[in-house]
């Protein structure tokens, strides 16, 4: 399980998080043959698709007493 994972704004759009997330898909397929499944916030739903990851359902998240629309996917 993974938490959250972000990219400081000053370092976007360069590679960085598209690194780490093919990093995780790695780590996750190794001995795992079933879907990879995530909560993007809105804003990282795009990053997401164009990794492959599509949509499959919306819904929301409680952090810290706030509740955060999130986009359920899968790859």
């Amino acid at each position: 399980w993974i938490v959250a994972v972000y990219v400081d704004p000053e370092h976007v759009h360069k590679g960085i998080g598209s690194m780490i997330l093919a990093r995780t898909i790695e780590m996750a397929r190794h001995g795992h043959n079933d879907a990879i499944r995530l909560e993007a916030t809105l804003n990282a739903s795009a990053f997401y698709a164009r990794a492959g990851f599509r949509e499959i359902a919306r819904s929301t998240v409680h952090r810290n007493h706030i509740e955060v629309p999130v986009v359920l996917m899968e790859m």
